[in-house]
């Protein structure tokens, strides 16, 4: 039910490669240590979604889980950016001339936290977030952007710490485009424990993201990340997943898909 074929055996090679390489401290070809968060967390989310879509056929999937979530906690926990002129431009917060590049790594992050169930360090990263921080370039059109969006909500639902600012995410999201939109509602279903509601929403939501347009050929984005990520937390809120046909499903990651409790 889902596009592979752009993906051949060499491109999930070198994702493995690079989850395996970016280690403390390695930096990439400029020297940018900010790079070295950046592509372990991309690599791993992508060599995941490889080994979900059925290559490799062997993986131990809890060993990269819980590297890169400790990558993803650290990056958005420590001050290790300190010192680095390049990172401080996207990490210092009391820099405010520049929009913060906070998104896809905390988007896949909280990916990969919530496949290994690592709720308590969900709420330790996602209290670096501030309300409408800016994004980094995320995609060519406007619907990316306002998944991102959905983000900052994920955030502040499961940190112990309120969001200044979240509460203007409804006016915001009146104007997203339909498919965020759909999503969104379908979250905010699910944080008010509306079963019925959440369920009939989730499906008509996927329904929508199926016919999507896939902008990039990589293979995280041949899943469905943001409703994966939808359903994963609406579980830990206490709902229950609605039945879904197979070619919806398909697009859903969730632990146990991966072979992990």
């Amino acid at each position: 039910y889902l596009n592979f074929e752009f993906c051949d055996q060499q491109d999930v090679r070198v994702s493995q490669f690079l989850s395996d390489t970016f280690l403390v401290g390695v930096v990439d070809d400029n020297g940018y240590l900010f790079s070295r968060y950046t592509s372990e967390i991309n690599a791993t989310a992508n060599l995941l979604c490889s080994y979900y879509l059925g290559y490799p056929n062997q993986l131990d999937v809890r060993k990269y889980l819980d590297r890169s979530v400790d990558t993803w906690v650290e990056f958005f926990t420590e001050e290790w950016w300190k010192g680095d002129d390049h990172a401080s431009i996207f990490m210092d917060k009391s820099n405010s001339n520049w929009d913060k590049k906070w998104y896809k790594i905390f988007s896949r992050g909280l990916f990969l936290a919530m496949l290994a169930g690592r709720w308590n360090d969900i709420d330790l990263a996602s209290r670096w977030l501030d309300w409408d921080m800016g994004f980094e370039y995320i995609g060519p059109v406007k619907a990316d952007y306002d998944f991102a969006y959905l983000y900052y909500d994920f955030a502040e639902t499961f940190r112990s710490i309120p969001m200044l600012g979240i509460e203007k995410l409804d006016k915001k999201a009146s104007k997203f485009t339909r498919v965020p939109k759909s999503l969104y509602d379908t979250w905010k279903a699910g944080v008010a424990e509306d079963q019925e509601q959440f369920s009939s929403k989730f499906i008509d939501s996927l329904k929508l993201e199926s016919k999507r347009k896939r902008h990039f050929s990589i293979e995280f984005d041949q899943i469905f990340s943001h409703h994966s990520v939808v359903a994963m937390a609406a579980r830990y809120l206490g709902l229950v997943l609605p039945e879904l046909p197979a070619k919806l499903a398909a697009g859903i990651v969730l632990p146990e898909k991966l072979g992990l409790k």
